[in-house]
């Protein structure tokens, strides 16, 4: 039984991913499974105490009248489905305490809605999803307000990388698009190579560099072709559109997002350790930024 676990802070975005979790669920319910919704209101020990002091409740009174407010809330959608919803408080912080929840509850599936701060606390700090999709603990859906819903078809953009999960993004992209119609396009950037023209005479670097990305893109358009072919046999009729470029990865992502005006775009990520992730960032996490529909974040493969 999969397990969808909702991140909610009582917000216009947590209502649109509220939505789009129950559309999950019954997508899972028609590919054979029984899924479990989890609507978790992560509070933070700081936002707790503030609380407390307002309202003259102890910590536990305190959690226990979120936890109303959450049921409340939740009703206040008047959303019907396949499943009733479980609903839990968790004291904690907001990226870490949505990771707790999702071990202890063995979550496959962590929906959340894409919110905002501002620029200078953005730079330094990034929002929840932003953080959480650096190295996401399970399937990630980050739900975009002009993103897809599970009542349209998916225009989707498979964004594929080498030694990242993005194949396994890929399938789930698939899956979507083989059962609610629309289209998918399977997209590999081969970033341009940095050349040291000190190594290289510059009369030769323009036929050089044309020879080696055109063997390059070759090769990638039948390791593309391949992982296509290899999708399971239920999706039989899904035909992917590929496509092999070279470019800057994170421009050229969101630049086929905008022509092919998808509203829903997979990515994966890759092992990195946590000083990587913050001196160098990723394309994810750029491409998260700007891109304006709903973004399926594999986790790392292990």
């Amino acid at each position: 039984m999969a397990t969808v676990l909702l991140g909610s802070d009582l917000s216009d975005n947590a209502a649109d991913a509220a939505r789009w979790a129950l559309g999950l669920c019954q997508h899972l319910k028609d590919l054979g499974d029984v899924p479990r919704l989890v609507v978790t209101l992560v509070v933070a020990p700081e936002d707790l105490s503030l609380q407390r002091i307002v309202s003259d409740r102890t910590a536990d009174d305190e959690l226990d009248h979120l936890h109303q407010e959450l049921i409340q809330w939740w009703q206040a959608l008047e959303l019907s489905g396949v499943v009733e919803p479980e609903f839990h408080t968790h004291l904690g912080g907001p990226v870490a305490g949505l990771v707790e929840a999702v071990e202890a509850f063995d979550a496959s599936w962590l929906v959340v809605g894409q919110t905002g701060r501002g620029r200078i606390a953005r730079f330094f700090l990034g929002t929840t999803a932003e953080r959480l999709a650096r190295r996401p603990p399970c399937h990630l859906a980050l739900v975009h307000p002009d993103g897809f819903h599970w009542d349209q078809a998916p225009r989707a953009l498979a964004a594929i990388a080498r030694e990242d999960s993005s194949d396994t993004a890929m399938k789930m992209a698939a899956e979507i698009v083989a059962h609610h119609g629309g289209s998918l396009r399977v997209l590999h950037i081969l970033e341009l190579p940095r050349i040291n023209t000190a190594l290289v005479d510059a009369t030769e670097m323009p036929e050089a560099l044309s020879e080696h990305l055109r063997e390059h893109v070759a090769l990638l358009r039948s390791d593309l072709q391949a992982l296509v072919d290899g999708l399971p046999d239920s999706l039989d009729g899904l035909i992917p559109d590929i496509e092999v470029r070279a470019g800057y990865a994170t421009a050229e992502i969101l630049a086929e997002q905008k022509a092919l005006q998808a509203n829903l775009l997979t990515l994966g990520t890759r092992q990195h350790s946590p000083l990587d992730q913050w001196l160098l960032g990723s394309v994810g996490l750029g491409v998260l930024r700007r891109a304006p529909c709903t973004v399926i974040v594999a986790p790392p493969k292990s």
